[in-house]
């Protein structure tokens, strides 16, 4: 059996094997090491992926060069065949996937590129052989000439691009840059993909702009590493499904809406379909206090309960494969919805709040009238529709709904393109 892997430093939050069992190889593995070139000597293997910091180091251990490999000085596949190593750059592939995907065209624009390791010199390769008319790369350590500082990073570009691990989990509060320095983006290209979503790109799409992270990079990789593994070329219907998939199983599903909306319901239905499991952050909070959320507001004051949401919340920063049900008000907590929106779909729920007026109300302890519904409604309603992923009208008919909320969670995936 031939054996193929990933070689990196760490590797415990990779995705690769997931992908690679989904183009057929579920005996992919990692391979931690830190000397990669006594591993490439002296172990036994087919077929590697290499990851950072190591595409630029494994060069020295090769016997043949693709053109981008060769260009960039940075490879990430490499293929063991007749006792030689064949170094190839699929990164190249994802990249140019990804723009095609996402960005367009990179002709005629200017382009910002943090970062200067080997991922970094790849995307300015492909800029490059794109006709990007200017090209501009910010680090935190300059080392080749022309290589600018990165607090010196922003100006009029068109195209911004993350080359670093900035900003990748653990460190998912980080970014590398203000997106506010940049006004005149048109795309955003994060090569992070764990969180799903990091701060610059949501950062992108709170201001409209079009962003993308690796996801789509690290499939599409995946894919011409497979081919070049298999000599078996991949069809482009595989590969979409194998993304799709990717990103509806690693997700989690966050429910927003105003009390009595049907998130914890919809949560359960929801669970099954999408074969995830179910927290219900108020819930979580009145286990760990041990008493109700009534007396947690009645006690200690509503600041108090936005501080326990904020740190149910910090402790699902790893978790995936959640429906997660909020209490109504957790989207006046900036920090909490942001941690849920890095690997989340965040879904509203849209009551009509005439009808929550309507209903028995009880342990609720900002709603003691039906004029408070009105009121926290007409206050939220902006909110939640900023933080929406996906809206979906509750008109009562459950079965209905809970198809609509699947079907929309499935669009929302495939349009994640121009």
């Amino acid at each position: 059996m031939k054996t193929f892997g990933l070689l990196g430093k760490h590797l415990s939050h990779s995705f690769s094997p997931i992908v690679h069992a989904a183009f057929g190889d579920p005996d992919y593995r990692t391979f931690e090491t830190v000397d990669p070139i006594a591993f490439l000597e002296y172990e036994e293997f087919d077929g590697l992926n290499v990851t950072i910091p190591y595409k630029e180091t494994v060069r020295a251990a090769m016997d043949v060069l693709d053109d981008v490999s060769a260009r960039t000085g940075a490879i990430n596949t490499i293929v063991r065949r007749n006792g030689k190593l064949y170094g190839y750059n699929t990164d190249y592939d994802g990249i140019a996937a990804t723009f095609a995907r996402y960005g367009g065209d990179p002709r005629g624009k200017t382009a910002a590129v943090i970062g200067n390791g080997g991922a970094a010199k790849t995307v300015i390769q492909y800029l490059k052989d794109g006709g990007a008319a200017q090209i501009d790369v910010f680090c935190r350590t300059p080392r080749a000439p022309g290589d600018l500082p990165l607090d010196e990073a922003g100006g009029s570009y068109a195209i911004l691009v993350n080359a670093t691990p900035i900003g990748m989990h653990p460190d998912d509060d980080g970014t590398p840059i203000d997106i506010a320095r940049f006004p005149n983006l048109e795309f955003v290209f994060d090569f992070v993909y764990n969180p799903l979503r990091t701060n610059l790109v949501l950062a992108a799409i709170d201001r409209g702009i079009p962003a993308a992270s690796g996801l789509y990079m690290l499939v599409m990789q995946a894919r011409r590493a497979r081919e070049l593994f298999t000599d078996t070329l991949i069809p482009d219907t595989l590969a979409e499904s194998v993304y799709r998939d990717l990103a509806v199983q690693q997700a989690n599903v966050v429910l927003i809406g105003m009390p009595l909306s049907g998130k914890s319901m919809y949560a359960t239905r929801l669970a099954s379909g999408f074969e995830k499991t179910v927290f219900d952050t108020d819930a979580a909070i009145e286990s760990c206090e041990g008493v109700a959320i009534s007396d947690i507001f009645a006690l200690r004051g509503e600041p108090a309960f936005r501080a326990l949401e904020e740190t149910i919340v910090e402790e699902l920063a790893a978790t995936r494969g959640i429906i997660v049900s909020t209490g109504g008000g957790m989207i006046k907590n900036p920090t909490a919805m942001q941690r849920l929106r890095h690997n989340g779909v965040v879904v509203f729920l849209d009551k009509d709040y005439r009808k929550i007026m309507a209903a028995d109300i009880r342990n609720r302890p900002l709603i003691q009238s039906p004029a408070d519904v009105e009121r926290l409604a007409l206050e939220r309603r902006p909110i939640y529709e900023r933080y929406a992923d996906v809206k979906v009208e509750i008109t009562g008919r459950q079965e209905e709904t809970t198809k609509e909320i699947e079907a929309k969670i499935h669009a929302y995936f495939d349009r994640q393109r121009p």
